[in-house]
């Protein structure tokens, strides 16, 4: 169950969550951060405060988001801090945790946790996974109600999309970091509240 002192957070998140106009396929730079990542045309970009960038698609069954946080050069994935933080902040928050694995993401490796967490309309399934380079942890995140997001062909070709600008810095050792963890970990809950919010209000205009 989600902290009573985080609701009101959350409904005004899922309050900026609403009333965007899909977009023509676009790519989203990010300067400062040195990445960019392709959005699939039709896609609405979403206004939440703490991500990156949020978008959802146009029957609102599938979303993905981006969140960014300034680490330093000493983070590395296998810092134990780190992953406590990452994992326990999903787990506070009612999201069941179904795979753990490595995988490769632009040209680095990406610690990727997979999740469930059920909803009125089913089950909210995530994917997150997070990379560090140039002093930054990339926290993306993919959802989808009632299948796994890892087998949508959008989903993947939204993640395929990421890239660096430039060659990136890469992290070489290790630091306590359990707190930034949990900052990258805990939006997954957050968006998962959004979405219930906004399938439960979508079933109820097919019901009327």
């Amino acid at each position: 169950m989600i902290p009573l002192r985080q609701v009101g957070c959350l409904l005004a998140a899922w309050l900026m969550f609403n009333g965007s106009l899909p977009l023509a396929a676009k790519t989203f730079s990010f300067d400062e951060e040195k990445c960019h990542i392709d959005v699939p045309d039709g896609w609405s970009e979403q206004k939440v405060e703490g991500n990156k960038l949020s978008v959802i698609n146009a029957d609102q069954t599938k979303s993905f988001t981006m969140r960014i946080a300034q680490t330093g050069l000493n983070l590395t994935l296998d810092n134990e801090a780190f992953i406590k933080g990452f994992e326990g902040s999903m787990i506070a928050n009612g999201v069941t945790i179904t795979d753990r694995q490595h995988v490769p993401l632009a040209g680095l490796d990406a610690y990727v946790v997979d999740s469930t967490q059920p909803v009125p309309a089913g089950t909210i399934y995530n994917r997150m996974m997070v990379t560090l380079a140039n002093g930054y942890a990339y926290g993306l995140n993919t959802s989808k109600l009632n299948a796994k997001p890892s087998e949508d062909d959008e989903l993947n070709g939204i993640i395929k999309s990421f890239a660096f600008v430039g060659e990136p810095q890469i992290h070489r050792s290790e630091e306590p970091a359990e707190r930034i963890g949990y900052y990258m970990g805990v939006f997954i809950a957050i968006l998962a509240v959004i979405c219930i919010f906004k399938w439960i209000r979508r079933l109820g205009r097919k019901r009327s």
